[in-house]
């Protein structure tokens, strides 16, 4: 009987695919599951009002996937030009878009109005709201679109009353002084929801 001779196992180029195979699953594997490309956004560590001049320590840097990071702001858009300003609300965790921010100043104004009533809890920072002037036999809106940008219960010791600080546009601003020139007290009324 005839012996066949059969050489060393490693020289089998089964053994040499099948090594092959092993190798690109594995680089393959890597590959899926490593994830899509993340690019270094901004997110708003606070809420953020419209004006407010943007800095690094009012955001985070947070990483996004690369398809989708064109519509946010990145470092280099706050190192690339001077001062950027935010022209809509940002709340806090939200990621900053890029048509949230501009480069010129807000047209509004900030001003500390003292309040007739307390304000609803559902009203706080970044909100839209209006402004109403009222007295003890009339009501009449005085300012629409108002931002409220700080709110005071006035619960101190000295029995203070409310007050806010709110931004007006600026063809309102008159008739604000006007009612804070006065006996009439102003009350803020929820607008636009978030």
């Amino acid at each position: 009987m005839a012996r066949h001779r059969i050489g060393p196992r490693w020289r089998d180029p089964r053994l040499a695919i099948g090594v092959l195979l092993v190798c690109v699953s594995a680089i393959a594997s890597g590959a899926l599951l490593a994830g899509p490309e993340q690019v270094q956004v901004y997110r708003a560590a606070s809420t953020l009002l419209p004006g407010a001049a943007l800095n690094e320590s009012d955001l985070v840097l947070v990483g996004v996937p690369r398809g989708i990071s064109s519509q946010y702001l990145q470092p280099s858009d706050l190192r690339r030009s001077g001062d950027k300003k935010l022209r809509s609300v940002v709340y806090e965790g939200e990621l900053v878009a890029r048509t949230a921010v501009q480069g010129e100043t807000d047209d509004g104004c900030d001003v500390v109005v003292p309040l007739a009533t307390r304000v609803p809890s559902s009203v706080e920072r970044g909100d839209v709201v209006e402004l109403w002037r009222v007295n003890a036999t009339s009501a009449e809106l005085v300012a629409s679109q108002v931002m409220v940008v700080r709110l005071d219960t006035g619960q101190g010791s000295l029995g203070e009353p409310a007050t806010a600080e709110v931004r007006i546009q600026r063809a309102s601003v008159g008739d604000v002084l006007l009612v804070l020139g006065g006996d009439d007290g102003f009350v803020l009324v929820p607008g636009e929801q978030k």
